[in-house]
């Protein structure tokens, strides 16, 4: 097989990850109900205040946001969840990405939203938070992620699941 060969196959592969990833954010789920939505941030400052919204309120505060009033640059922040595991490490669990030893959390977040959806993140941090739960799929788990993300990746990153801080 010739090169261009490889590169398509690499090409349809890559596809394939998108539109599997995307069936199983927004194709496979049940209709939660409002005790098993997710929790989201509220007002940090030092450790994280959980304000738990339906998926109702959280799209209608999206319809709220006037993109193009954004400074070019947000901080945006994502609570992974109890019992679920971190899109991140799913992905590099798929021998997609290879690297020359164990990357760091931070490294491994950047370069996943860079390779799979083509956004630049800057400041990436774990912070630590403190939980109040511990229920699977509904409580956060004991950190949520803040980074930097340009006003044109905002729209796309809040239906990835960030919230603009």
């Amino acid at each position: 097989m010739g090169s261009s060969g490889v590169v398509k196959m690499k090409f349809f592969f890559l596809i394939s990850m998108i539109l599997l990833l995307l069936l199983l954010l927004f194709g496979c789920k049940s209709q939660p109900s409002e005790t098993s939505e997710p929790a989201s941030l509220s007002g940090i400052t030092g450790n994280a205040v959980l304000d738990v919204k339906t998926t109702e309120e959280k799209q209608e505060e999206r319809s709220k946001i006037d993109f193009s009033s954004l400074p070019e640059s947000n901080t945006m922040v994502f609570m992974p969840m109890q019992c679920e595991e971190d899109p991140w490490d799913e992905w590099y669990k798929t021998g997609e990405v290879k690297f020359t030893e164990k990357p760091e959390n931070q490294d491994l977040i950047l370069t996943y939203y860079s390779v799979v959806f083509h956004i630049d993140l800057g400041d990436v941090a774990e912070k630590s938070n403190k939980p109040d739960c511990t229920e699977c799929n509904v409580c956060p788990k004991g950190y949520y992620i803040s980074a930097r993300a340009h006003k044109a990746d905002v729209p796309s990153l809040l239906v990835l699941g960030w919230e603009l801080k």
